[in-house]
């Protein structure tokens, strides 16, 4: 929400308080409350921050800094997260952004001023653990000091949140004998919060200090404590059922499987080492920078996070290790050694934009910490490739320092009510600054996406709507250096990079699919196959058209219900097109059919 919002609220509040200046103080309060209790979140802060400017003394001001708080932006608040291999976007803020300083105060400022001038008030609590866990976020230097504060004040219901941030402070610097204490006061002062959760953040601490054996004991608890708290629960008066409670169950499971497993690895790391097993391994340093076009970027969360399953991905880091750079754009972390970490860079909404476009070079970012070792990780945004010509079945591009070659990905791009979709489709080579490409690719057989009306008609002809171009420069070393357009924050695809097809005048039966009047297109297909049967164009979209489904026939949806879906009929087809046209694709589409008759077959077989 931008700051013309805000102020055409507040203007409104201006004009509203000129006629209710008699009862003010309860107008502005009741219409700040109301307000936010609907949502409106640019004219809630807005009457806030006029009762508290016309009403400094009024017993509500706690409550009004409190709630105006929380809908101001956080220094700690991330719009996005990038990882080797993966990004995370949040597209839909939930707080009023990009506020003028005139504006008041800002949400620390506010927060603070209500735990400290009104240390009685229900909010001084909560507002407490915000601030702390605001400054924790920030890698601010105070944060520990409050962060204690918050886990020792019993009115705060949440404070093994706190406890648990705290922790991974300490593990962060270190600190992991602070990080064991913290958690067995935890375990006596706190021991129904979050019981499972609390064993696997203390058995972590033991595995980073090289007690395995009770690290492995501290994980086997995590299901003894969760077994011991559901046979609790039919004393509740609404017990969840038991297929209710098996999501949970498999988490933990899995968590602790997966620590166990991570534990293994460390006795085998401890073996090569020839350290005696339940002997620390001690710790490992990561340091590293970030960098914007050479220069330090100061104010970036930087996250190193354990990999245990190299294979898998997730966008909860909340149990990584954090720290934000400073004034020289430098981190530093110290990290249990013996396993594999991955470094990822989180950019708040006032970092976002200053990067946007450009390329982030992630070096080092994945690695083995061994003992004693210091690993160095660089993140630097670059430039990125800049295009210069692109045009159906041609792009061209400026040379890029330090390449030594280019790949072009081109994605096929199908057009759907909500926007776009895309799909990956092809990977070429070239030493050279321009591309030509003849064959412009297809969506492959089978690759299925569906909006309310039915199939994207692209995808049941295999012709996309447009193509997205990505340039990557090589180095010598084949690693990705440069790419265009760069990395983008904002919803949807970037509209530049994409290439509209030329397009020949489409027939009767492709025009009905593109209108999405499916029961007509199909008819027509059929009645220009019986025309033309050997024609290659009706028997592949027929193919397409048979194997997918056009738009379900049952609103339910998990019903596969789908209009024209006929595979017997598709393979027919198929088996006509690859007689005539023996191309790899076709071939290909004929044994993803026959293998899904297959498995239509066996699953009648097995019955219900």
């Amino acid at each position: 929400m931008k700051n013309k919002h805000l102020v055409i609220a507040a203007v409104a509040v201006l004009a509203a308080v000129g006629l209710v200046r008699a009862a003010g103080d309860t107008y502005l309060f009741n219409a700040a409350e109301a307000a936010r209790r609907n949502n409106d979140l640019a004219k809630a802060l807005a009457y806030y921050n006029r009762f508290l400017q016309e009403y400094p003394g009024d017993e509500r001001v706690p409550e009004a800094l409190y709630w105006s708080a929380l809908m101001l932006p956080s220094r700690g608040s991330l719009k996005a997260v990038i990882f080797p291999g993966l990004m995370s976007i949040t597209h839909r803020p939930t707080v009023v952004d990009d506020v003028s300083a005139d504006m008041g105060r800002t949400k620390e400022e506010r927060l603070r001023r209500v735990f400290t001038d009104y240390p009685d008030h229900w909010a001084a609590p909560h507002a407490l653990n915000r601030y702390a866990m605001e400054l924790c976020a920030t890698g601010h230097p105070e944060a520990e000091e409050y962060l204690l504060r918050a886990v020792h004040d019993h009115r705060i219901s949440d404070r093994i949140r706190t406890a648990f941030a705290l922790a991974d402070l300490y593990l962060a610097q270190g600190r992991a004998v602070d990080a064991l204490e913290l958690m067995e006061y935890c375990e006596a002062e706190m021991p129904s919060f979050l019981p499972e959760e609390q064993r696997l953040k203390k058995g972590d601490i033991l595995a980073s200090m090289g007690d395995l054996t009770a690290a492995r004991a501290t994980y086997q608890e995590v299901m003894e404590v969760f077994e011991r708290r559901v046979s609790t629960l039919p004393s509740l008066p609404h017990r969840p059922d038991s297929a209710a409670l098996e999501p949970t169950r498999a988490h933990y499971h899995e968590q602790v499987a997966e620590r166990i497993a991570a534990l293994d690895a460390q006795i085998a790391a401890q073996a090569d080492h020839g350290t005696a097993p339940g002997h620390a391994l001690g710790t490992g340093t990561i340091e590293g920078v970030v960098l914007l076009k050479g220069q330090p970027l100061a104010g970036a969360q930087i996250i190193a996070e354990r990999v245990t399953d190299p294979a898998r991905f997730s966008v909860d880091h909340s149990d990584a290790s954090r720290v934000t750079t400073g004034a020289d754009g430098s981190f530093r972390f110290e990290l249990p050694a013996g396993g594999r970490y991955q470094v990822g860079i989180g950019l708040s909404a006032k970092l976002a934009p200053s990067v946007e476009g450009l390329h982030l070079q992630m070096i080092g970012a994945n690695l083995v910490l061994n003992p004693g070792e210091t690993a160095r990780v660089e993140l630097r945004f670059v430039e990125p490739v800049k295009v210069t010509e692109l045009r159906p079945g041609f792009v061209a591009w400026e040379p890029y320092h330090g390449a030594s070659a280019y790949e072009v990905q081109i994605d096929c791009v199908s057009t759907e009510e909500s926007g776009y979709s895309t799909i990956g489709a092809v990977m070429l080579r070239t030493d050279g600054h321009s591309l030509e490409f003849d064959e412009a690719p297809v969506i492959p057989f089978g690759v299925i996406a569906m909006d309310q009306h039915g199939v994207l008609p692209s995808h049941l002809t295999g012709m996309p709507d447009a193509y997205l171009i990505r340039v990557q420069a090589i180095d010598a070393q084949g690693k990705t250096i440069s790419s265009s357009p760069g990395l983008r924050f904002e919803p949807g695809i970037d509209l530049s990079s994409l290439i509209r097809p030329d397009r020949v005048e489409p027939a009767e039966a492709e025009s009905l699919l593109a209108e999405r009047k499916y029961d007509e297109a199909v008819a027509a297909l059929e009645d220009r196959l019986a025309q033309s049967p050997d024609d290659l164009r009706t028997l592949e979209i027929l193919a397409r058209v048979y194997f997918m489904g056009t738009y379900d026939c049952d609103p339910d949806p998990l019903s596969e219900d789908m209009a024209h879906r006929n595979l017997a009929r598709s393979l027919s087809l198929l088996e006509r097109l690859t007689e005539l046209a023996p191309t790899p694709d076709n071939i290909n589409a004929l044994d993803i059919v026959r293998r899904a008759l297959e498995r239509e077959s066996e699953k009648h077989e097995a019955g219900p």
